[in-house]
């Protein structure tokens, strides 16, 4: 047999191993799924242990003037924000076409003649205009045959084995705090703030302009001006924030140190400066320790925000019924990218015993737990979408041919929605 031969015999065979359906433990189906995020898109088949990949929302740059699978990457930029007008949608629309060619064709390698379902990690305040344009972008540009939409916090709740829980989602658009009894969620206690890892990474941003110094291969050092801030992007940003960054414990009053004569504040802290490498090595930006300690404070600043974490799970626990109080307290669950910095279950745990007590719930501050995921936090509502499309599960689903007769979607604020007849 010559090498040619080989080559295509090898080539045939990885082909059909590609096309074979692939059925998990119980007979079912493999289901895609996506764990759509503002800032990633995280996906890969159910059964499977992890996502496949964490794909980051670019902004790519003259794409059509590329050669075909030729990708010029830009830099990070949301998928979406919470507050969406009509004139959002086209863009948004044609940014998320991109990433799902992206993910079927080069990443998941499908192909036309199996189609699989996909099963969608939902984010519960996501605009519903944006939740149709999803599946606008997926049934009539990928014809997937249904699509299954289930809560994020239910399926990273399901991830670490649990039924009942206070799930903490502190992501990057927002930080959401929902109790879940029995495998249900309670709409009605969810409590939620617009700050998350997009106000930490503009904190950071700031806090380096002002206090930063660059230095240079030849020894020269300068501060930091406005002028050097383009090499701050955001995807330099979200590097510093994951790799340096950590949250320190509660600050004492004495640790603040007040400039009056510019009216900026800093922190006294026992971090150590680093210096972060950019282009190329040639330069280094030296970020103070306190810098690195307290960007993330925002989160647990309720005079600045008007709300704080702590805050969130007060006012939610207050509108849970008595018996669920000691539950949802003994199982608390941090998930989303932000919760994963340095520090920040510790952190948490000390706000919520020191908020309870306050707040006169004196025996539950003494029972407090953080639930250990053997996840990473930021994947866990994915983790628990692969569980989930193992096993027989419909929820939320809908099918290709309702969306052709009614175009739309499932609303958790309306579960009979697709069943309304057309006026």
């Amino acid at each position: 047999m010559s090498d040619i031969s080989v080559k295509e015999l090898l080539h045939q065979t990885t082909l059909n191993q590609l096309n074979n359906k692939r059925t998990t433990a119980y007979g079912i189906d493999q289901k895609i799924i996506l764990d759509i995020g503002s800032l990633y898109i995280k996906f890969g088949l159910s059964g499977e242990a992890s996502p496949r990949l964490c794909l980051p929302n670019r902004l790519y740059k003259n794409i059509e003037k590329c050669p075909e699978g030729v990708i010029v990457e830009g830099d990070l930029e949301p998928l979406y924000q919470l507050k969406v007008s009509p004139y959002d949608i086209p863009e948004f629309y044609q940014r998320f076409k991109e990433q799902v060619k992206l993910i079927f064709y080069r990443y998941m390698m499908s192909d036309y003649k199996h189609k699989r379902k996909v099963l969608i990690s939902e984010n519960l305040l996501l605009p519903l205009s944006l939740k149709t344009t999803i599946a606008s972008v997926l049934f009539e540009y990928m014809s997937v045959p249904s699509i299954i939409f289930a809560p994020s916090q239910l399926l990273a709740l399901t991830s670490v084995g649990s039924k009942t829980g206070l799930v903490i989602d502190c992501g990057y658009l927002e930080t959401t705090v929902l109790p879940i009894s029995d495998y249900r969620c309670l709409l009605h206690s969810m409590k939620t703030m617009p700050c998350a890892g997009q106000d930490i990474s503009k904190n950071l941003k700031e806090l380096i302009i002002k206090n930063s110094s660059i230095s240079l291969e030849d020894g020269r050092v300068f501060p930091f001006s406005k002028e050097m801030e383009y090499i701050l992007t955001n995807y330099v940003i979200e590097d510093i924030k994951a790799s340096v960054c950590f949250v320190g414990q509660k600050p004492d009053p004495t640790e603040i140190i007040i400039n009056k004569e510019n009216n900026t504040f800093s922190y006294r802290s026992s971090a150590s400066e680093i210096g972060y490498p950019m282009e190329e090595r040639r330069l280094k930006v030296n970020i103070p320790g306190w810098v690195r300690e307290r960007a993330a404070e925002i989160l647990f600043d309720q005079e600045r925000n008007e709300a704080s974490i702590a805050s969130l799970v007060i006012d939610s626990l207050q509108s849970v019924p008595t018996d669920l109080r000691t539950s949802l307290i003994e199982n608390v669950l941090l998930i989303g990218g932000t919760s994963m910095l340095p520090g920040f279950s510790l952190r948490v745990s000390q706000e919520l015993k020191e908020h309870l007590k306050e707040n006169g719930f004196i025996n539950l501050s003494d029972k407090v737990k953080i639930v250990r995921s053997k996840f990473p936090a930021n994947t866990a509502s994915w983790i628990g979408g692969s569980i989930l499309g193992s096993l027989k599960y419909e929820g939320q689903e809908i099918t290709l041919e309702q969306w052709n007769e009614t175009h739309k979607v499932p609303d958790w604020s309306n579960y009979s929605i697709l069943n309304e007849e057309e006026e």
